[in-house]
């Protein structure tokens, strides 16, 4: 058997960490509240799979995949939630004489005594992904964690003690608080304060889903907590106030975008989750067909001309963006981007984050760059008269520029160009291709059941009544939080301009007869793409209604 500190010394001798690394780590501990692993892995001194089969190799203890294992809700209260949280593990089955568990930190050695003296069993300990441990932990663990540190921070008479200690329980709470977005993959944290209480809801997969309730009194330490971290004012509460955090959590870099607005209750805060490393940028896998990826293609290939992404916020814009401008770098491009804010790094390409408070807006922005020879520009939202004019009148001198439009469709992005007072015959000569897109939840895989269409199902979907339609749905699941959805996917209408589309748009810009020629040379429509999806199991006849029903 190792010794639960000895392990230490073998990691630092394996990685080879000298002095002053190892005090880094040490101080990234104390900081962070984490075990020597976490700080490994989260500073990038070794990834998560490796540390796996390393600490593997030095104990010798066993693998299991979390995931797999059928977990009982008996099994996690035959132990005090102070030992999980203090070691670090996770109680996976009891049988006769032996208590399992798992943990990915051999910090976890140090419980098995404890484990004997109350239930009288010997532990045995099996390896697992921090990933799977912590979506587990936070599952059955961690709401007790959050209510444990609310409860301190509410009787314990901490109020008006200093909040920046790394021992306080409002540090601890907002790092957990921070933690849970990452873990279950959420792009927003909204902070909403009430009469009595004050709610934390997250936005995973779209859709808002709240997490957290608590006492209205603990509300302005952690309001206070955050403006300290995204420096804002914390005495400034009657006027809207912008910031961020950029953190190392989970070994990811996480940029949280903070936005806070005095309601009648207190300031409400939102924060915008930007994972600096976590962005998929090839097509086929955010949803993109092999027929749709040849006319993008085909658009990528113009030298000049503007290609418009439309869609409603949240519905991929941005990341559709990315992946176009991933394909379109090379060193023979001079490639420069105008974004509200930058999300997402791309080496090699110019990126410019605009900052209105001193005036550097699209316009202003747009002007000036078309001053430094480019040959690609990507303005991250056309959203006024001005930026709209200069954005054509640079597509139409030889330039090729990317941006996106809030439409509901492809066909209405050359109306909403007009309106913003641009002449017809100009969208028409820059205009080479729009993309519209949604995003609909995928059905979780691992609670996904079938069953037989409705005859409401098959009208909505254009299927003869008669015919026996099998559709698929998820029941809820631990996974996926018990919603019958993980994870979103992409559908998207691709509009492909051509001479008669230009003529008819000049001549005769009515939305519906335009629309219906282009259904008629082939483009497939937002709600058919969404159908193809909910036919091959995808997602659901309710996530097509509510994602492509609203313009038809």
């Amino acid at each position: 058997m190792i010794n639960c500190t000895g392990y230490i010394f073998d990691l630092i001798k394996i990685l080879k960490i000298d002095d002053l690394n190892y005090n880094k780590i040490v101080e990234f501990q104390r900081e962070n509240n984490c075990s020597f692993e976490d700080a490994l892995i989260d500073l990038g001194y070794i990834k998560e799979d490796e540390m796996l089969h390393l600490l593997q190799d030095i104990s010798s203890f066993n693998v299991i995949n979390l995931n797999e294992v059928d977990l009982k809700e008996d099994v996690f209260i035959s132990i005090p939630t102070e030992l999980v949280i203090e070691y670090k593990i996770l109680p996976i089955e009891v049988s006769e004489g032996e208590f399992k568990i798992a943990s990915y930190t051999l910090k976890s050695i140090s419980s098995f005594e404890a484990i004997k003296v109350l239930t009288k069993k010997q532990a045995r300990l099996y390896l697992c992904k921090r990933t799977e441990f912590l979506k587990l932990y936070h599952t059955y663990f961690m709401p007790k964690r959050i209510k444990s540190l609310s409860d301190q921070i509410l009787n314990n008479n901490f109020i008006g003690k200093e909040i920046n200690n790394f021992d306080s329980p409002v540090i601890d709470l907002v790092e957990n608080i921070l933690k849970t977005a990452v873990i279950y993959n959420s792009s927003d944290i909204h902070i909403e304060p009430m009469l009595k209480s004050f709610r934390i809801r997250y936005r995973i997969d779209g859709e808002l889903v709240e997490l957290f309730n608590f006492p209205i009194k603990i509300f302005p330490f952690i309001i206070g907590r955050l403006k300290i971290l995204s420096q804002l004012d914390i005495s400034e509460k009657r006027l809207p106030q912008d910031g961020r955090i950029v953190k190392n959590i989970l070994g990811i870099l996480v940029d949280f975008r903070v936005s806070t607005i005095p309601t009648i209750h207190g300031e409400k805060m939102v924060i915008r989750v930007l994972k600096k490393s976590n962005i998929n940028l090839d097509r086929l896998e955010l949803g993109f067909r092999k027929d749709e990826e040849i006319i993008i293609k085909r658009l990528m290939n113009c030298n000049r001309g503007l290609i418009l992404i439309s869609g409603p916020t949240g519905s991929g814009k941005t990341t559709t963006l990315y992946s176009l401008l991933n394909d379109l770098n090379r060193d023979s491009r001079n490639i420069v981007t105008i974004e509200d804010p930058v999300e997402y790094m791309i080496e090699g390409i110019n990126q410019i984050n605009i900052n209105t408070k001193i005036g550097l807006d699209f316009s202003t922005c747009l002007k000036s760059v078309l001053r430094q020879d480019p040959d690609i520009i990507m303005v991250g939202e056309i959203r006024d008269s001005e930026t709209a004019k200069i954005a054509v009148r640079a597509a139409i001198t030889g330039h090729l520029v990317l941006s996106t439009i809030h439409t509901n469709d492809s066909a209405s992005a050359f109306l909403r160009l007009i309106d913003m007072g641009v002449e017809p015959y100009l969208v028409c000569e820059a205009i080479k291709g729009i993309i519209a897109q949604r995003l609909v939840r995928r059905i979780c895989t691992r609670c996904k059941t079938e069953y037989i269409a409705t005859n409401l199902e098959k009208q909505l979907l254009g299927v003869n009544k008669d015919e026996k339609v099998v559709l698929y749905k998820g029941t809820g699941c631990r996974d996926c939080q018990g919603t019958g959805y993980k994870g979103r996917i992409g559908v998207f209408e691709i509009l492909e301009i051509d001479r008669e589309l230009r003529d008819m748009i000049i001549y005769n810009l009515n939305i519906d007869i335009l629309r219906d020629l282009c259904i008629n040379k082939g483009m497939k429509t937002l709600k058919n793409s969404c159908r193809e999806l909910v036919l091959s199991g995808v997602t659901t006849v309710e996530e097509m209604i509510k994602n492509t029903f609203n313009y038809d």
